[in-house]
């Protein structure tokens, strides 16, 4: 390799990435390769690490700590519920809330992790039809 360009940056990041990811299945630590800025001859990154049991618990700790501030309770913490729209039904699970959101402050994220801001009514409501369905 002679120089870097885009192309070739995103290829280190996808074998740094794999590499990253052997590390997390053998010591249980997420670690996530953050911004690369890179120029022709060299680049650099930042890296995180977050012990994957440590950050469910600091989530959940939070969670109960703001939880009765927005009308939840503790144990609503990992709770699912589902949105459906014209094409397919997602399940969501709650885990957390955004004090500085106006409208959207109940978080919920989808099976791919990825987080997604709720009303607070909407997501009651969707946690009351889940227990209706039970019962």
């Amino acid at each position: 390799m002679n120089s870097f360009d885009a192309t070739k940056i995103k290829a280190m990041r996808e074998i740094i990435q794999k590499a990253l990811d052997e590390i997390k299945m053998t010591t249980g630590v997420e670690l996530k390769l953050g911004k690369i800025n890179y120029d022709i001859f060299s680049f650099d990154a930042s890296l995180s690490a977050v012990i994957e049991d440590k950050k469910f618990d600091e989530e959940k700790a939070e969670f109960e700590k703001l939880c009765f501030h927005y009308g939840f309770k503790k144990d609503d913490y990992g709770k699912t519920f589902e949105w459906a729209n014209n094409l397919s039904t997602t399940t969501y699970t709650l885990y957390g809330f955004a004090p500085r959101s106006k409208k959207y402050h109940v978080l919920a994220r989808n099976p791919n992790g990825k987080t997604y801001k709720w009303e607070i009514d909407v997501v009651k409501r969707m946690l009351a039809k889940n227990i209706s369905k039970v019962a």
